[in-house]
């Protein structure tokens, strides 16, 4: 079995245009190409339009670069100049002085980001919503700020985007996500109470009930009540490079929770941490998942092939069964 029926389940190869040829002969059945900020919606559309037998895409805004999204709300001004000001005064801290803003993005509306990313979503049907998320500890780098690439530009200012920030335009995009019934790529690093937190106010009513109240409904019956509850939470959400613990993976992943969760790991990220093994081996069999994060199509098959043999070290499990396992769980993913 080669990877042909294996999905790179993140990356960012639209970060360098350069090797974008490379995507049509890559070995991998598929990759989910993720969009990060408002700039580079186009080129995840484009990629998938251009290559649809292999791109699955992916739209939404990076909590890296949730800065770049206002409330109209929240702002008292009306022209550009002063939005800007008002803006990034409230949601950066500490509060950042005048020539640092000066040197910041024009922000866009959270009421434009949802028509760019509705029209997306809908010209794409298979596309999800990502990456989306949280990041406690990110601060704004000092730009520049019109790179091709989504890693940071340059070294890193004092400055914060404010948690309150983060999660509204994470929770906007969770609810764009369940709307149209999308599965979501979710980044978290030192946040997942708080993931957990915002969910939960989209599952409240929602809950699946246990196995022994599930016998007192008719058969067909409940399925036919939730049917009707779907529009009120993402169907699937998988974190990509998890490093959360064992104990929020069974948070997450608890009967009653009605949104599907699968744990994606890439050696890049995962294995800065002393304990990648024992959380892959706290991920359930059947919702792991490999991806490479990478920015760059020329990485993507190697990359994903490091993936799949750290899963399979940690998990104790032969080249062949790993690859097994995974194709199903890619497939399940997907559907």
């Amino acid at each position: 079995m080669g990877l042909n029926t294996i999905l790179d389940a993140h990356c960012h190869p639209t970060d360098t245009p350069e090797d974008l040829h490379i995507v049509p002969e890559l070995s991998l059945g598929k990759i989910i190409v993720m969009g990060t900020r408002p700039m580079d919606q186009g080129y995840v559309s484009e990629i998938a339009e251009k290559y649809p037998e292999k791109v699955i895409p992916s739209f939404g805004i990076h909590p890296w670069f949730s800065y770049l999204i206002y409330d109209p709300d929240e702002i008292t001004q009306s022209d550009e100049l002063t939005i800007k000001a008002e803006h990034y005064k409230k949601i950066l801290s500490p509060e950042p002085p005048d020539d640092f803003i000066r040197e910041l993005p024009q922000p866009i509306s959270i009421s434009s980001l949802s028509e760019i990313l509705s029209q997306l979503i809908l010209k794409h049907p298979t596309a999800l919503v990502g990456e989306i998320g949280l990041d406690k500890p990110f601060r704004l780098p000092v730009g520049p700020y019109d790179a091709r690439s989504s890693l940071p530009q340059g070294p890193l200012s004092p400055h914060y985007v404010r948690m309150e920030h983060q999660i509204k335009v994470f929770e906007f995009q969770l609810r764009l996500a369940s709307k149209y019934q999308r599965t979501v790529s979710v980044h978290s690093v030192q946040t997942y109470t708080y993931i957990y937190d915002v969910l939960s106010k989209l599952w409240e009513g929602h809950w699946i009930p246990s196995k022994s109240q599930l016998r007192k409904y008719k058969p067909g019956e409940y399925e036919s009540i939730r049917e009707g509850q779907k529009q009120n939470y993402p169907p699937k959400i998988c974190f990509h490079s998890y490093s959360g613990s064992g104990q929020q993976i069974s948070l997450f992943s608890a009967h009653k929770v009605p949104t599907d969760f699968y744990y994606s790991f890439s050696t890049g990220i995962n294995s800065r941490y002393k304990k990648m093994d024992e959380t892959i081996r706290s991920a359930p069999d059947d919702r792991i998942l490999p991806e490479s994060d990478h920015h760059s199509a020329s990485t993507l098959d190697k990359l994903v092939e490091e993936s799949i043999s750290a899963i399979a070290k940690a998990k104790s499990w032969s080249q062949e069964d790993a690859m097994s396992i995974l194709s199903k769980n890619c497939s399940s993913f997907l559907v």
